[in-house]
């Protein structure tokens, strides 16, 4: 049950830290997410559309694959390493094994 729990407060903590890396970011440092909002463009560019999809897939793909997608995924991986780093500093401060 404790794995269960410690997995689960890290998702949850990952959630709350994007949303406030979102918030705060966009008060006090708009360049900062602009600067990662070009990262996602590049991203975006250089994975193109690949050629060996059909029709149906090219929609799908160019719907799901943007660069809204690509900088939400950015940010959830800064909040994912921020909650890592967290829970393995108070896990050390607590005694948790």
């Amino acid at each position: 049950m404790g794995i269960i729990f410690r997995a689960t407060s890290k998702l949850v903590l990952t959630f709350v830290v994007a949303l406030a890396l979102f918030v705060l970011s966009f008060m006090y440092f708009p360049q900062g997410i602009l600067a990662l909002q070009d990262a996602a463009q590049f991203l975006g560019g250089a994975l193109g559309e690949p050629g060996f999809l059909g029709d149906q897939a090219k929609v799908l793909y160019r719907t799901f694959i943007t660069e809204s997608t690509i900088l939400c995924s950015l940010v959830t991986a800064i909040a994912r390493v921020l909650s890592e780093a967290a829970a393995y500093l108070f896990g050390g401060m607590f005694g948790a094994r």
